[in-house]
């Protein structure tokens, strides 16, 4: 149980989440994290969303309510009602959204609803149309903006112009008790894919998704492992339905002549023993980010980062003192910057150790349940 601070002693808020999304990644995973740390201080969080897709199935394993709501499109009318309906059956006082439809949907529904706040969250750092209705949405149905990087808070301000009392930045804390490298040698997840203790093995954590940048990821493998060809290279995400995107990456692999180096594990719960396990975490986005968890997790797993200068990647990674940052789409980039990690393994740990302490002391829980219930008391004062 988290300590109370000063503003969750004066007052409890009822707190309802919606996300439109049926999928499950990083913006998912903070949703959970934030409605349950929330609900640790004492309020009530209930999140609304399709009835049987996968966040709906966690927030329960997590004890967290969930209303049943697929919304479907941004004026999806029953959508509208139905949440409608939960904010004044559960009088509910702060709404936050996270995706485009259900955007729409709580924040119509809220309006038609006497005293709910709504917060909007971004997730990630594609440009925001200056359109006149997402500008209405943004200024008018939305009394609070969160984005989970500082980078993405003045894109906001810069290009879109929207006023910056309204937008905080609340990165996504990790979860410090769970991602704790005394917990965690990595030797099991060796021994179960057969790589021996002393082989450089470096990975990427991420949905097998376009932005990820995982082409990137193999080329460069490719230009690695033909300087230092002892490397593995390991590949941890889930596939997007309907996606073709690993038989993509297989067939690249194939083409470079690195099949046997690579592994594509899938999707896996173990993050943290994954970590453990790795020499070099890489992030290759090309695109879209906010504030990865892979690389806020790996930072507190005391892992050495090698990431692409996207979204908010710049606030944890600096470049050569917590890590290696790179620019997107840059392959020879990325490969010098593996090297730098694994041809010199006890400065990348001083990078890794110093990213370490910046997380430990910015990045956790707390601190962001910190943040987010000053935002509540800032919307809705005792």
């Amino acid at each position: 149980m988290l300590a109370l601070n000063s503003s969750s002693m004066r007052r409890r808020w009822t707190v309802l989440h919606t996300e439109s999304s049926t999928g499950w990644g990083g913006q998912e995973i903070r949703i959970l994290l934030e409605a349950r740390v929330i609900q640790e201080r004492g309020h009530r969080v209930l999140i609304a969303c399709a009835p049987d897709c996968r966040l709906a199935q966690r927030a329960r394993v997590w004890d967290l309510e969930v209303a049943g709501v697929p919304i479907r499109r941004a004026r999806d009318w029953p959508a509208i009602r139905s949440v409608r309906r939960l904010l004044r059956q559960e009088r509910v006082d702060i709404l936050n959204t996270h995706s485009l439809f259900d955007g729409w949907v709580g924040a119509l529904a809220a309006r038609l609803t006497r005293g709910v706040k709504v917060i909007r969250t971004r997730h990630l750092s594609n440009p925001i149309r200056n359109s006149l209705l997402t500008r209405w949405h943004y200024t008018r149905l939305t009394d609070a903006i969160i984005t989970t990087g500082e980078p993405l808070r003045r894109r906001l301000i810069q290009e879109n112009g929207f006023d910056a009392e309204r937008i905080v930045s609340i990165p996504t804390g990790v979860d410090l008790r769970r991602f704790d490298p005394a917990r965690h040698s990595g030797l099991g997840l060796r021994r179960e894919l057969g790589i021996p203790a002393r082989t450089p093995l470096i990975g990427t954590i991420a949905m097998l998704r376009r932005m990820k940048g995982h082409e990137v990821f193999l080329d460069a493998a490719a230009q690695v492992v033909a300087k230092v060809p002892e490397t593995r290279w390991l590949i941890v995400g889930d596939i997007p339905s309907a996606s073709s995107v690993k038989t993509e990456l297989v067939e690249r692999a194939d083409r470079l002549g690195i099949q046997r180096h690579v592994i594509f594990a899938g999707y896996r719960e173990d993050v943290p023993e994954i970590l453990a396990a790795l020499d070099c975490v890489v992030l290759a986005s090309t695109r879209s980010e906010g504030l990865p968890q892979a690389v806020v997790q790996a930072l507190a797993m005391a892992r050495p980062v090698v990431a692409t200068d996207v979204g908010a990647i710049s606030e944890l990674i600096q470049d050569r003192a917590t890590g290696v940052l790179v620019p997107p789409n840059d392959v020879s980039a990325l490969a010098e910057g593996i090297l730098a990690v694994v041809g010199e393994p006890e400065l990348a740990a001083r990078w890794a150790q110093a990213g370490q302490a910046y997380v430990r002391e910015h990045y956790g829980l707390e601190q962001m349940a910190d943040q987010v219930e000053r935002l509540y008391q800032r919307l809705k004062p005792s």
